[in-house]
């Protein structure tokens, strides 16, 4: 359970969201160190490095004859700028999202605040409905509870949601366990 003082702050935060029956029984909030995470995240990150170099070898390769033809070494410019993008957005993206993220756990849901650029998003699950809590542990201790489609257009790809990377994610899967059980 949070120390005192931080849980008296998340109740202001947090009491608009809830209802009169509900009460905070963890709040936090993920770690702000920059990551890259292993999962379409990452295959995005590889790919993009991929188009890098592509649109490298292609400047490289046709610089020299550029006197009469500019459009290949345009062309690896395209490609360059195309390829920082995709590797580099959806790092910064997820890890903006994380940074402007709060998690809490009531008696009755697991809650996830975001406020960014002037907006804010609230998700929650109900706890006596998710059907598998998983506990990610090592250097992105994680607790996850659902599962959504990951980037444009990929049918296969899935991404984990719920509290990522939280220092105390073991603390916090017990007590979701614990909500469970008490819920039924």
């Amino acid at each position: 359970m949070a120390d005192e003082g931080r849980f008296s702050d998340a109740q202001s935060l947090w009491g608009p969201h809830l209802d009169e029956t509900e009460k905070l029984v963890w709040t936090g909030r993920p770690s702000a160190v920059i990551s890259i995470p292993f999962d379409s995240r990452f295959l995005d990150f590889v790919g993009g490095c991929f188009a890098v170099a592509l649109g490298i070898v292609i400047i490289a390769g046709k610089l020299p004859q550029s006197d009469e033809n500019t459009t290949p070494a345009l062309f690896g410019w395209f490609i360059v700028a195309i390829g920082a993008a995709s590797a580099i957005a959806p790092l910064l993206w997820s890890n903006w999202q994380r940074w402007n993220s709060r998690y809490a756990v009531t008696t009755r849901r697991a809650l996830i605040l975001r406020r960014s650029f002037g907006f804010r998003s609230m998700q929650s699950w109900q706890v006596q409905t998710i059907p598998a809590l998983e506990l990610a542990t090592g250097w992105h201790k994680s607790v996850w509870f659902d599962k959504s489609k990951a980037g444009f257009l990929s049918a296969k790809r899935q991404r984990n949601i719920g509290f990522e990377m939280i220092s105390d994610a073991e603390e916090v899967f017990s007590l979701l366990l614990k909500v469970q059980r008490d819920a039924k």
